[in-house]
Order: structure tokens, then C-alpha cells, then sequence
């Protein structure tokens, strides 16, 4: 068990010596590390996501199939169905309700999100490829894990990793608080089409999900990268309530910062909420388009 009294967001050693937080996760620990205000939480490692699938003789022969690269898709939805319908390990659940207990979270709702080992690194970001379940009530937070789990063995998610090789990832879980924020955004601290000198920030009144998921458009603005000058804005039809420009900047300063930390220009979600600035996720830009 991992001390949860030091920071924020730790890993959980389940099973013991275990910490491998996965892609979303290494990055919250560095962040939380730095100093950088994260959500309260924990993550479940990926060894733990190997002993649930070797607690079965089920879910070895399944995954052993799939990692030989014998990706028949009866194979991956049986293994989903496995995962779905099953039941974490005893000494899992124990580790979880003890960090739920510890942290407070035990009284909060929940953001259940994938951390897997192939995730949010410069190479590859799969972005978007695997679950995120917001508002879980405690009491179920076995089942959202399990949910997570399976996304690991979505067909967009295999087809991902078929393209680069990647047939062995193993699944990480972040557990954190659900922060309901007054506006959400990724600030990205290279325009991806731009010139090089900008950044632009991307926004939207309430929870981040609305942008992530392309429901909402949201108002955007360009920064100089060097002194936070606004280069232009633009807010949609019908938004009532914008950021003033000196939160925009200071949201800009947190990107460059982080930028800093990881020395490469980053992808940054965040929000605001309770008066404060929180960073969800941070993960390198793997694609820009310059224009000169």
C-alpha cells in the first residue's frame, strides 16, 4: 500500500511491489510531484489488472490469444464479456476500499479513467480510444473498473494497437475525485496548426466532457508563447459566460510551465472550479502541422 498521507495521488501495490501506473497515470504522479494541483486520488497499477485476468483459467487462455497477435474478434468479445461479467480479486478490492476510506473519496462521486501502459506518451497518445466513467458512486466503483478494463479490448482500441505493434498493453486505473468545474479546457502550448510562436487554449462553460467529446464548440484563443499576448479569440453563438483574459493567461502560464517540467510541448486539459486551477492530464503533442 502506498503512503497516502504524502501527496495527492498515489499508486496502489496491489499486488505488493507493484507500480506500473500506466501511461495517464506516471503522468499525474509527476505532476502531483512538481506540485501541480491534481485531483485527489489513486491509481490502481497494472499488475493488478494482470492478476484479475490470471485469477481465471478464462481470462490467461483469452489474453494469451490475443497477445500472440491472434486477434480474432470472437476472441476480444469474448474476453470483454469475460471482464465485464467478472469480479476483482479479493485482495484488489480490500486495497481499493482502504484508499476510498483514506483519501475521503469514500463519501465523494468518482472519475473512473483507463491509464494504460501504451497511453499518453510521445510516440502514441490513444487518445480517446479507451473509457472514462465520470459521477460513479463509491459502491460501484468495481463495476466502472471493470468497464475500464474492458475498453482495453475496444475494436477501435485493437485496431490502434494492431496499426503499431502494440498487442501487449495492460490497463491501469485512475481514481479521483469528480471536480464539477465552473469552465474546462486543453491548453495545447504549440498551436497543432499554426505558427511556432503560438499556443492556443480551447474552452467551455461547465465540465470538460462537452469539448473532449466534440458535443459543444468551444471558444478559442491564441497566445503569444512568450509573453501570453492574445493573438485572437473566438467564442461561439450563444456562449453568455467567457473567461476573463487574465485567468486565459494564467491557465497559459500553468501549459508553459508544465511545458517546461517535461521539455516538449504538451497537451494539457485542465479546469477550473471552487476558485482554483486543476490539470487533469498532460501529454506530449504527437502531431503538429506548421505553417510557416
Amino acid at each position: 500500500m502506498a503512503n497516502l498521507e504524502r501527496h495527492k495521488i498515489n499508486v496502489l501495490h496491489i499486488p505488493y511491489n507493484a507500480n506500473n501506473p500506466g501511461g495517464k497515470g506516471e503522468s499525474l504522479l509527476r505532476l502531483d510531484k512538481e506540485g501541480i494541483n491534481v485531483a485527489n486520488g489513486f491509481i490502481i497499477p497494472t499488475e493488478s489488472f494482470e492478476l484479475f485476468l490470471d485469477s481465471s483459467s478464462v481470462g490467461i487462455k483469452l489474453r494469451n490469444a490475443i497477445v500472440k497477435g491472434e486477434l480474432d474478434r470472437s476472441l476480444v468479445v469474448q474476453l470483454k464479456k469475460f471482464i465485464i461479467n467478472s469480479k476483482l480479486p479479493e485482495e484488489v478490492m480490500n486495497s481499493i476500499h482502504y484508499a476510498l476510506r483514506h483519501t475521503g473519496l469514500n463519501k465523494d462521486k468518482l472519475i473512473v479513467r483507463s491509464s494504460a501502459n501504451v497511453e499518453d506518451s510521445k510516440e502514441k497518445s490513444f487518445a480517446g480510444q479507451f473509457k472514462t466513467i465520470v459521477n460513479v458512486e463509491p459502491q460501484n466503483i468495481q463495476s466502472a473498473i471493470l468497464d475500464v478494463y474492458a475498453s482495453l479490448y475496444n475494436n477501435a482500441a485493437i485496431s490502434y494497437a494492431e496499426s503499431m505493434n502494440l498487442i501487449e498493453a495492460r490497463m491501469a486505473v485512475v481514481v479521483q475525485e469528480m471536480i464539477n468545474t465552473d469552465f474546462a479546457g486543453v491548453a495545447f502550448t504549440i498551436s497543432p496548426i499554426g505558427k511556432t510562436g503560438s499556443m492556443t487554449i480551447e474552452y467551455v462553460v461547465g465540465q470538460g466532457e462537452a469539448l473532449v467529446s466534440g458535443k459543444t464548440k468551444p471558444c478559442n484563443v491564441k497566445l503569444d508563447r512568450s509573453n501570453f499576448n492574445f493573438i485572437s479569440e473566438w467564442v461561439p453563438s450563444g456562449v453568455e459566460a467567457c473567461m476573463l483574459r487574465e485567468t486565459v493567461r494564467e491557465v497559459a502560464a500553468l501549459a508553459m510551465h508544465i511545458e517546461t517540467i517535461y521539455n516538449m510541448p504538451m497537451d494539457i486539459e485542465w479546469g477550473i472550479a471552487r476558485g482554483k486551477l486543476f490539470v487533469f492530464q498532460a501529454r506530449p503533442i504527437t502531431h503538429l502541422k506548421r505553417i510557416c
